[in-house]
């Protein structure tokens, strides 16, 4: 099952926000020590395209229903915010790449409570992305 992007507004982060308020591992930078910085850039603007697909299918589409990430009260906007950066940079120290999303997000139904997705989505997301998708309260 893929992803349906036609809800998605706009990303959830933007370089911005994952570089200078998030601050990712240095592991996970956009730029620095990569071979070939284009690439990685490449790669972040996928995955955060991706991360808020992904986030806002874990939220039941809650966040797109609203109109957007915009339109989602302060507080549990800083955590969906938070969420997608944990998911980047999760997949970035983990040597995700583009093509990788695919495979990894065709899951069928995901649901953050149930159990049995739980380690699944750990593995994909990571446990720090989980927790604050949690706090988030949407």
């Amino acid at each position: 099952m893929k992803l349906n992007t036609d809800k998605i507004e706009a990303p959830y982060i933007d370089a911005e926000y994952y570089t200078n308020i998030f601050k990712p591992n240095k592991n996970a930078m956009i730029t620095g020590s990569f071979n070939n910085v284009e690439s990685h850039i490449a790669d972040f603007d996928a995955f955060r395209n991706r991360a808020s697909e992904l986030v806002d299918r874990l939220v039941n589409s809650k966040i797109s229903d609203a109109g957007g990430i915009e339109y989602v009260s302060p507080t549990p906007q800083m955590f969906i915010r938070k969420a997608t950066a944990a998911v980047v940079q999760f997949w970035f120290i983990n040597g995700y790449t583009t093509s990788d999303l695919d495979n990894m997000l065709s899951l069928g139904s995901l649901n953050i409570n149930q159990k049995k997705n739980g380690d699944t989505l750990r593995k994909i997301i990571g446990l720090d992305a989980l927790l604050l998708i949690q706090k988030s309260g949407i």
